[in-house]
């Protein structure tokens, strides 16, 4: 499977009032996405792509579809790797704190991902395309993890299940 453009990069920590550790998490492609066929879906009036997962630190592994209209990539829908019954929307706490993780771990660098794109340039750059437009991040405060996503065209910031790094002191 074929990793994020962008190296992994260390925790970044910041006080909000305690310690925050902070890291994005990668996106890793599907092995059956080099073997699509990009003619046919530059033609299609509609499909879904299935991309990846992104690569978490935690067990929570958000799945990640692209939507082709017209053969334009229209939008990346990212689902929660929890069932319905699990899944809660983040606290206003959860997501003020989020909003400023992201402040932390995001590069000032590199242009955004605007829709609609070609399929064929879509491709081409996918993971780091995923990365610049669905943002997923591991929280943890005091060996306790969320593992969270946003994009811009979800209603809400999804969390994962809490996990807790039991190799911390």
């Amino acid at each position: 499977m074929a990793s994020s453009a962008e190296r992994p990069q260390p925790p970044t920590t910041f006080e909000y009032p305690v310690q925050i550790e902070v890291r994005r998490a990668e996106f890793e492609l599907l092995a059956s996405v080099p073997y699509l066929d990009l003619d046919k879906l530059a033609r299609a009036a509609r499909a879904e792509i299935e991309l990846d997962y992104n690569k978490p630190y935690s067990s929570c592994r958000h799945f990640v579809r692209a939507i082709v209209e017209e053969g334009m990539v229209t939008d990346l829908v990212v689902e929660p790797c929890c069932s319905a019954e699990e899944t809660e929307p983040a606290s206003p706490e959860l997501v003020r704190l989020f909003n400023i993780a992201h402040q932390h771990v995001t590069s000032p660098e590199g242009e955004p991902f605007r829709p609609p794109v070609p399929v064929a340039d879509f491709m081409a750059n996918a993971a780091a395309m995923g990365l610049r437009w669905i943002v997923c991040i591991e929280i943890c405060v005091f060996n306790s993890c969320f593992h969270c996503c946003s994009g811009p065209h979800m209603a809400e910031v999804i969390c994962g299940k809490v996990t807790i790094d039991e190799t911390q002191p």
